[in-house]
C-alpha cells in the first residue's frame, strides 16, 4: 500500500519527489509492476528534470519489454487505480512514511543477503565479516541532508 503512495505522489507531487527521489533505490520495490513504474518515473525525471505525467508513463511503460502477462496485468490495474486517485498526500507525514518503507527495505534486503553469505560460505564473493558492515550500512538510513556537514 505506502508503494503505491509513494509512486502516486512521485508522479503528482514535485516537493515530495524532489525530497525523496535521491533515497529512493530500485532495490526497494520487490513487485516488478511497481519496480517498473518507479524506474520509469525515477529515469524520466533525472532525465528530464521535471515529473512524468499519466501519458508519458504510460508511453514508456508500453516500451519495455520482458513483462509476464501477469506483471503487464497488475502494472495495468496500478496505473488505472493510481491515475484514479489524484489527491497529494500531506508532505512531512508522506516524507516520514517514505523514509520507514526505505529503512525497512533496506533492512530486509540486508538480512536476505546476509543469510546468502551465510548458506555460501566460500562461494560468494562476501564474507561474513562484510554482514556487520551491510547491517549497519541499512540501518543508517536517513533522509537528512545535513548529517555529516558539521563544520
Amino acid at each position: 500500500m505506502i508503494e503505491q503512495t509513494i509512486l502516486r505522489n512521485l508522479i503528482l507531487n514535485e516537493d515530495y519527489s524532489r525530497k525523496v527521489l535521491p533515497y529512493l533505490k530500485d532495490v526497494y520495490f520487490h513487485d516488478p509492476a511497481d519496480l517498473a513504474l518507479f524506474q520509469v518515473v525515477s529515469e524520466y525525471t533525472i532525465k528530464f528534470n521535471k515529473l512524468p505525467n499519466w501519458e508519458v508513463v504510460k508511453v514508456e511503460l508500453s516500451q519495455r519489454h520482458g513483462f509476464s502477462d501477469d506483471t503487464f496485468k497488475r502494472l495495468s490495474k496500478n496505473i488505472e487505480e493510481l491515475q484514479a486517485n489524484t489527491e497529494v498526500d500531506n508532505i512531512d507525514w508522506l516524507v516520514e512514511s517514505t523514509e520507514k518503507f526505505c529503512k525497512s527495505k533496506a533492512l530486509y534486503n540486508a538480512l536476505i543477503l546476509s543469510n546468502e553469505i551465510i548458506q555460501q560460505t566460500g562461494k560468494s564473493k562476501l564474507s561474513e565479516g562484510s554482514i556487520p558492515g551491510i547491517m549497519s550500512d541499512a540501518l543508517s538510513i536517513t533522509f537528512n541532508p545535513n548529517l555529516g556537514l558539521g563544520y
